[in-house]
């Protein structure tokens, strides 16, 4: 595959090359029944947490493969790493449907290490396309930034700082777990707008890879999605403190459509 992806085809079926065959592969585990994923959730193993941490094992074990081995099959581990960002999604709505109760420290830490799992995938590959000239400094400073500030001012910080402030007398330890407990009780809701954003990211990587192929390199595609993602963060970070009427009635209406429903 690779010396094809090194030959003089079209840019468009280079593309095909890189794509369907990870795609043929991980579309199958979507259609896995959200009930079926649920099954293994009481299990010691069984936590969506894993299939997040599974993701970032593939990835970034990719990302070498990618750079230095072989360009076919380091794609092939970075689609299959973001789809099973899906994945760990479809597989906590299963347990909720199915009423298999997560602890409350598990479903507290899904709640972070998930979006962070997914900041964690894109911005050091980020930043190495920049390094390697495909993505503008001037797009992928601000989108750090940006995204590093969202992170900060969410869990497990909140919770530390809330634990810290907490006048009530007793140890540390304690009042974190009781901010914990609490946290755990609020149900985390998929942001529309940073759901988009990460897809947008997600789907900017395509033209790196072809860009690290020397293909194309007068379009600047990859500085058109993230250039486009990049207001997308600003306003992701907004819409969780800011309440302006209409984007919250936006997200409200909008936010169905990201709830790791069964759409196959």
């Amino acid at each position: 595959m690779d010396r094809l992806l090194n030959s003089e085809l079209p840019w468009q079926l280079k593309t095909l090359i890189l794509l369907v065959p990870a795609l043929a592969l991980a579309l199958p585990l979507l259609l896995i029944p959200k009930k079926r994923l649920a099954r293994f959730g009481g299990k010691r193993w069984g936590s969506p947490n894993w299939i997040t941490l599974a993701s970032i094992l593939i990835f970034w074990p990719g990302v070498d493969v990618f750079f230095h081995h072989s360009v076919f099959w380091g794609a092939q581990a970075l689609v299959v790493a973001s789809i099973l960002d899906i994945l760990d999604g479809r597989k906590s709505v299963g347990m909720e449907e199915e009423g298999i109760v997560r602890s409350a420290l598990d479903r507290w830490f899904g709640a972070w290490f998930d979006p962070l799992a997914d900041k964690f995938r894109v911005l050091p590959l980020l930043t190495i396309f920049m390094h390697l000239g495909a993505v503008s400094p001037w797009i992928v400073y601000p989108t750090i930034a940006i995204e590093l500030t969202g992170t900060l001012l969410r869990e497990p910080f909140s919770t530390f700082l809330a634990a810290y402030r907490d006048p009530a007398p007793v140890d540390f330890r304690n009042r974190l777990k009781a901010e914990i407990e609490r946290s755990a009780g609020v149900k985390s809701r998929a942001n529309t707008i940073g759901k988009v954003k990460a897809a947008i990211q997600h789907f900017g990587f395509i033209p790196c890879a072809l860009y690290w192929l020397d293909f194309q390199r007068a379009w600047h595609l990859p500085d058109w999605f993230f250039g486009l993602a990049l207001p997308l963060c600003l306003l992701s970070v907004f819409s969780r403190y800011l309440k302006i009427p209409a984007l919250q009635n936006f997200l409200a209406r909008t936010r169905k459509y990201f709830s790791h429903q069964e759409v196959f």
